[in-house]
């Protein structure tokens, strides 16, 4: 059972007769001779807008269109596009399953502007929903792929930290990371930990203290190509595949080039965060997966620490995080691996 299987009510909102011209417009570039017959929305997809295009006449019967808008400002949104594109042309050097790009465009009406992409449907469901549905053997299976597949994609390696990726030329900060990461977490704190009682505010600046020596060392060294959003929504499964359910990856939006010990961290602070038992079992099948073929000990003795300095770290970008004490103190004093 998936959610694809629920009635339509209870899977997204489709969109109204009057936006099917709209989107017979969006696909025209890459699709001319198509004919739209139904549009119908993803549900849960973050700040962005994602849709399953239904096309008439022949492959491909569908698309996704994934619409970035301008709301919070159109260099952003441009910004998450050309992420996206830029990961994917780098991704073309190895065999990563990732959804086809059909074709990046703008569109400028009279009433709204945004940037959109047009990209392959994957007949797949995210883990996010299904973790009821996913035997703990199963989530193993899918973070061992997992492990499999980050090894291949963090090979891809740059020359520094920033350095363009394909012919977008996207420097670190472009990428919404600062070119200094210890820059970064200066401005982490200056943001955000002022707000924090003042017992947490110390034990958090501790870690910042005593962890700083780590993130220049990850600064220091080659950057890879690192997902930075691989929460349970991002991974694609089919649960008629015992030995090999994960099927892609998606939304390389948030894209980075780091150290590879900042992927496990943003993972884990992606999953952990706010999770309910459910989720945490989930999490703890789906990482002992993704060790055992990631072997992560090949970073150094050291890297669940850098990793648990960059699981601080996304939990600093965003003020929701630090509602949640619990959480924040079990990271800041003692590692990612809970």
């Amino acid at each position: 059972m998936s959610w694809r299987t629920l009635p339509p009510s209870s899977r997204s909102a489709s969109v109204s007769p009057e936006r099917l011209a709209l989107f017979q417009t969006l696909v025209n570039p890459a699709f001319p001779d198509r004919r739209v017959r139904f549009v119908e929305r993803f549900p849960g997809r973050g700040e962005n807008e994602v849709y399953r295009v239904f096309l008439s006449d022949g492959p491909p019967s569908s698309v996704v269109v994934k619409v970035f808008r301008r709301a919070a400002g159109a260099e952003l949104a441009r910004l998450c596009c050309l992420r996206e594109v830029a990961a994917r042309e780098a991704l073309r050097k190895i065999h990563l399953p990732v959804p086809a790009l059909h074709g990046f465009y703008a569109y400028e009406g009279t009433n709204e502007a945004f940037d959109y992409l047009i990209l392959e449907y994957v007949d797949a469901d995210p883990v996010g929903p299904n973790f009821s549905f996913l035997s703990s053997d199963r989530l193993w299976r899918v973070g061992f792929q997992l492990g499999e597949w980050l090894r291949q994609m963090h090979a891809i390696r740059f020359d520094r930290v920033g350095e363009a990726v394909g012919s977008e030329l996207l420097a670190a900060s472009e990428w919404g990371w600062a070119p200094s990461l210890a820059g970064l977490y200066a401005g982490a704190v200056e943001r955000h930990l002022g707000k924090l009682p003042d017992e947490l505010r110390l034990q958090v600046e501790s870690v910042f203290v005593r962890r700083m020596p780590l993130v220049e060392r990850c600064e220091a060294s080659a950057g890879v190509l690192i997902h930075g959003g691989l929460d349970p929504g991002n991974l694609l499964v089919v649960t008629h595949d015992r030995e090999r359910p994960l099927r892609a990856l998606i939304d390389f939006d948030e894209a980075l080039l780091l150290c590879p010990e900042a992927e496990l961290g943003i993972l884990h602070h992606r999953w952990a965060v706010g999770a309910s038992a459910e989720r945490h079992g989930a999490y703890r099948s789906l990482r002992e997966g993704l060790l055992e073929a990631y072997q992560p000990q090949r970073l150094g003795e050291d890297w669940e620490e850098r990793a648990c300095a960059f699981a601080l770290l996304e939990a600093l970008r965003g003020w929701e995080t630090l509602s949640n004490r619990e959480y924040l103190l079990r990271i800041a004093g003692g590692g990612s691996g809970g």
